[in-house]
């Protein structure tokens, strides 16, 4: 595997840890709700369209590991009210 596939994963795997845990963080505190982490997602997904002027593959990876983040969560978290 070459440098540059391996900064990527890197990258990707740091983002989704720390986006993860962060908003974790702020639903056991309570500064979160379902509601506004599902707002969240919405603008990440906005914000993934707006590419017209082109990024970059870094930001596109730290998008998509964001994006993947918060829909982790946002689906534990419905589980979680589902079997309550």
């Amino acid at each position: 595997m070459d440098n540059l596939t391996e900064f990527n994963k890197k990258k990707y795997n740091n983002t989704f840890d720390l986006i993860y845990k962060t908003t974790m963080e702020q639903k056991e505190n309570g500064s979160i709700t379902i509601e506004s982490l599902k707002a969240l997602l919405r603008d990440q997904y906005v914000y993934s369209d707006l590419d017209w002027l082109g990024r970059g593959e870094i930001k596109d990876i730290i998008n998509r590991a964001t994006v993947a983040a918060l829909e982790s969560i946002l689906y534990e978290w419905k589980e979680e009210l589902k079997n309550k």
